[in-house]
């Protein structure tokens, strides 16, 4: 199985996650044999992890789309999506 069209923008593979070539238990269980055997590494791969996801917000995500179809927060009446 291969990852996500989009896995390497997010993942930075030993950094804020490990990024796996297949669906294989076995290679999940030997890497979380590995980071719970080094908590300190652990630890830094979940603080890059919170930090690297931190502006993924619904807030960000329709700036970034008001942004792409050219539209202010101004433009766009949400009373009249209820």
């Amino acid at each position: 199985m291969a990852p996500p069209p989009n896995a390497s923008e997010r993942l930075q593979d030993g950094k804020n996650g490990i990024l796996a070539a297949k669906a294989d238990p076995e290679e999940f269980a030997r890497w979380m044999s590995t980071l719970v055997a080094d908590g300190a590494r652990w630890r830094q791969m979940a603080g890059y992890a919170r930090e690297s996801v931190r502006d993924n917000t619904w807030g960000a995500t329709i700036d970034r789309f008001l942004e792409v179809i050219g539209w202010t927060h101004e433009q766009l009446d949400i009373t009249s999506l209820m």
